[in-house]
């Protein structure tokens, strides 16, 4: 039940060996008191899909748009709950195995992604003063300045930054080094990247 005009469909993540698939499912109704979330690891030999965690939430919501939650190892999921009032949100990294979660951040937050290797992930902040975080797993944190999207590559990442009439795209390596693609006068622009 997605309460508007669209389909869910869940995210598919094939793990790096190709073995299996792991994707989130919420439950039906994500505004339920009791809404959840399951993580699946689904095999692509003839095998029954197994449940590898429950995670209370209206998930739903958070895996219809934008990037998948799971890391593409299977290792760890990025959480996103209400956190406090108004917009704000609380992003956390847990393991999918069991143990500690761990709070990222806290604030006006959206969820972008994790990259190929699972060795990065990134989130934007919204508002004045809005940034992309590029994160690793280690706890390392490098903020692009007025970054409003992302799209995660082998070893870089494709970043829009600026704002209507002054629109810069610009392809970051993992290193910390930056190569300007384009820059743009529109109003508003859109991008996609692949590998190749």
């Amino acid at each position: 039940m997605t309460y508007s005009e669209y389909a869910y469909f869940p995210h598919a993540i094939w793990t790096p060996d190709s073995q299996s698939v792991y994707t989130l499912i919420p439950s039906p109704d994500p505004m339920a008191p009791d809404a959840s979330g399951t993580v699946w690891r689904i095999p692509s030999a003839d095998l029954p899909p197994e449940s590898v965690q429950t995670i209370p939430g209206g998930l739903f919501m958070l895996d219809a748009f934008g990037s998948s939650w799971i890391e593409p190892t299977g290792e760890n999921i990025a959480i996103l709950e209400t956190s406090g009032i108004g917009n704000d949100r609380a992003l956390s990294i847990t393991p999918l195995a069991g143990g500690a979660t761990t709070l990222i951040a806290e604030g006006t937050l959206e969820w972008e992604g994790w990259s190929p290797d699972g060795e990065f992930f990134s989130y934007s902040t919204l508002g004045d003063d809005a940034a992309l975080i590029l994160t690793s797993t280690d706890g390392s944190r490098e903020v692009v300045p007025a970054g409003r999207r992302l799209i995660w590559l082998d070893g870089s990442a494709v970043v829009l930054t600026g704002e209507r009439g002054n629109w810069s795209i610009l392809q970051r390596s993992l290193d910390g080094s930056t190569h300007l693609l384009a820059e743009l006068a529109t109003d508003w622009t859109a991008f996609d990247a692949v590998l190749r």
